[in-house]
Order: C-alpha cells, then sequence, then structure tokens
C-alpha cells in the first residue's frame, strides 16, 4: 500500500504504512529508505537523511548512496538493487 499511496503524493498515508511495517520489522530497509524518499520528496533533507543513515548503519558492508545526489530515475535503480540484496 505504501508504494502505491507514495506514487499518488498521498504521504501521510505512505508513512503511516511504513510505521506499521517498521513496527513489524524495525530493519527493514525498503521501509527506511521510503520514508527517506518521502522526506525527500516532501523538502525534508534532515529527516531524509537520517532515514538514508539508518539504512547505511544497517548495511555495513554495502558501498555508501549519496541518495540526495541521485535523480528520481536512478533512486528507482538504487531501491530495485536494495530490494534484492534485503531478500539475500
Amino acid at each position: 500500500m505504501g508504494v502505491c499511496q507514495k506514487r499518488q503524493k498521498r504521504y501521510p498515508e505512505a508513512l503511516q504504512d511504513y510505521q506499521k511495517l517498521l513496527e513489524l520489522d524495525e530493519k527493514n530497509l525498503i521501509a527506511i529508505t521510503n520514508i527517506g524518499l518521502i522526506h525527500y520528496e516532501q523538502g525534508d533533507l534532515n529527516l531524509a537523511s537520517s532515514q538514508f543513515q539508518k539504512v547505511s548503519k544497517l548495511t555495513p558492508n554495502l558501498p555508501k548512496i549519496n541518495w540526495l545526489s541521485l535523480s528520481p530515475k536512478n533512486w528507482v535503480e538504487s531501491l530495485a538493487l536494495l530490494g534484492r540484496l534485503y531478500r539475500m
């Protein structure tokens, strides 16, 4: 649901869904990343950055990504990679 709501720019609902997901799994990289992307899209770079730092801390063996420098097109590719890594 969060993905659909995010695409429709229904950010409060998407954030709620991702927060519920984090209640079940506080290390869910997809939820944390999407929360960061929502904050970024809303212009709150501090909150976005804090979420992306959480991802970095949870994935110490992965190359660090400067999410705030990526274009939205690259986010999709990066999220797809993150999703594949999370399922491993």
